[in-house]
């Protein structure tokens, strides 16, 4: 399993809902719907556009 996005870094979570346009609050949304794994949160970012 890849690492993800770390939610307790808030200029990582900024810069990740910036990259795939979604609201703040989504990074840590992802990370809890698909246990911490990058690839798995990236594709779920990229279905909230």
């Amino acid at each position: 399993m890849s690492d993800g996005i770390n939610t307790s870094e808030t200029d990582e979570v900024r810069d990740r809902a910036r990259k795939f346009g979604v609201t703040p609050g989504e990074p840590e949304v992802a990370v809890k719907a698909v246990d911490n794994e990058a690839t798995a949160e990236e594709a779920h970012l990229k279905s909230k556009r």
